[in-house]
């Protein structure tokens, strides 16, 4: 592992040591979701969610225009156009229910957790924010965190008594339609979620954030960087667990416009990312009283 000044265990001394404190605010995405399973199936990637999405639909008249949008990466264009399309073949119904089963599961049948939320688990973080809109976090918790979504007020009151908190920025399959997706949707959360956001922000500001199952190429954690973290002097150092094949560039991006270091496997190797997870979190519960 590498990245920041870490002691024999391969951690920063700053992520232990906010770990240890109950502290370190973990930010789950869509990384985390994909490495569950049930009945050979995983979360899809935003990528491939909304290809499938295309496919479900049947969409035709724009497929074309979808898929240079797609292979772009320009994610949020793509997601836009598909539901306009869903709109305009009065599908729209099945393009959230689609989502809700894509992400989640069908019902009687949802993702549980993988070994990675295992390791979230033993961790034991107050606060843990996602961008995903499954129940996983919910189901491997054993729903003993506060659940929040992007408009609820009451957010900074757990975040202040210390009551484990879930914040799912993005929405949740409990409100499908109510998710952030699209360009407009996002534009939404600016609207709606002020106080959700406002609350990340000071977060962000005064304590040290984990990025778990990120890709600089997913739209919501872009957008999610650009709207809260602070940039470089503005904030704690914050860190992101993530394959060493990140170029360059983009580890320049996260670490001067952000202020977020990344810690590093080999690419490809998720075990050894899962391992030094586990680690700190073997850490943490190390330092508990008998």
């Amino acid at each position: 592992m590498s990245g920041g000044e870490s002691s024999s265990h391969g951690w920063p001394d700053d992520v232990v040591e906010q770990a240890l404190r109950r502290n370190l605010v973990v930010l789950v995405g869509s990384g985390l979701s994909a490495s569950c399973e049930r009945d050979g199936v995983r979360p899809p990637t935003w990528k491939a969610l909304l290809a499938g999405l295309v496919d479900h639909l049947g969409i035709t008249e724009r497929k074309d225009e979808i898929s240079e949008l797609l292979t772009a990466n320009r994610l949020l264009d793509a997601a836009e156009l598909v539901k306009l399309e869903a709109k305009r073949v009065s599908r729209e119904q099945d393009f959230f229910s689609y989502i809700r089963t894509a992400v989640d599961g069908r019902a009687g049948s949802n993702f549980d957790g993988s070994e990675w939320h295992d390791a979230l688990v033993k961790l034991e973080p107050d606060l843990i924010v996602t961008t995903n809109y499954d129940k996983i976090i919910e189901r491997s918790t054993g729903h003993g965190y506060s659940t929040h979504t992007y408009e609820s007020e009451r957010v900074a009151g757990d975040v202040r008594r210390r009551i484990p908190t879930l914040l799912k920025i993005h929405g949740s399959v409990d409100a499908i339609e109510d998710t952030i997706l699209t360009r407009t949707d996002f534009t939404r959360l600016r609207l709606h979620g002020v106080h959700a956001l406002s609350v990340l922000q000071a977060l962000f500001l005064t304590r040290t954030v984990l990025l778990l199952g990120y890709s600089l190429g997913d739209p919501d954690i872009q957008l999610l960087l650009e709207n809260v973290l602070g940039g470089r002097n503005e904030s704690p150092a914050h860190y992101m667990l993530t394959q060493d094949s990140l170029p360059d560039y983009e580890r320049d991006v996260l670490r001067y416009s952000h202020g977020v270091t990344t810690i590093t496997y080999p690419s490809g190797e998720h075990e050894r990312g899962l391992a030094s997870l586990r680690v700190l979190a073997d850490l943490v519960q190390s330092a508990k009283p008998a």
